[in-house]
């Protein structure tokens, strides 16, 4: 398990990547790792 602050490390250093090569494949662990650290604010059984 990744910590909180891995995670936005992460994510920093795909955001900068994108600004050099725009990749689907660096969009979509963006979206991931956004995704990760936002945490639910509902029921995933809804």
């Amino acid at each position: 398990m990744r910590s909180e602050d891995q995670v936005k490390a992460k994510l920093h250093q795909l955001k900068r990547l994108q600004q050099s090569a725009d990749s689907e494949a660096v969009r979509i662990q963006i979206e991931m790792l956004e995704w990760v650290l936002n945490q639910p604010t509902g029921s995933y059984h809804e």
